[in-house]
């Protein structure tokens, strides 16, 4: 049966928040006065399951947060290597914070760390899309 994963967001400035549906993808992240906080809503891929009802979760967003929403391949490059998702997101935080740049701190890092990563155990020739999306909420929103 064919499938599909998506994260669908919406962002509204007034008042500012970001809705979200997950459907099959890991949980995005908030990053927030140095914690992070998992994005959890959805449901399974489109397509899996007929009878399949998904939920979207709202949360308000405040100046300085970041948020991080990745696909599977992501996770799964990371499987069985030394650098794991909550490492690098982790470290990713850290870096962004000590440069002050864009989220493309974050964005570059993860990709890095997941090209070098191992992939699933046991799966030779392993690939699978690669995708990270990092949004900052500006300070003057």
């Amino acid at each position: 049966m064919p499938y599909a994963t998506a994260i669908v967001a919406r962002f509204d400035h007034v008042p500012l928040r970001l809705a979200c549906v997950n459907a099959g993808h890991p949980s995005g992240h908030l990053l927030r006065d140095g914690g992070a906080s998992t994005l959890e809503s959805g449901g399974p891929p489109l397509g899996l399951l007929p009878e399949a009802k998904y939920v979207a979760s709202t949360v308000e967003l405040q100046p300085g947060d970041i948020g991080v929403l990745i696909t599977d391949g992501i996770t799964e490059a990371l499987e069985g290597g030394p650098v794991t998702l909550g490492h690098a997101l982790r470290h990713a935080l850290d870096r962004y914070l000590t440069t002050r740049r864009s989220p493309d701190v974050i964005c570059d890092y993860l990709l890095r760390a997941a090209a070098e990563g191992p992939g699933p155990e046991g799966v030779e020739g392993w690939q699978d899309d690669r995708t990270v999306f990092v949004f900052a909420v500006d300070v003057g929103a």
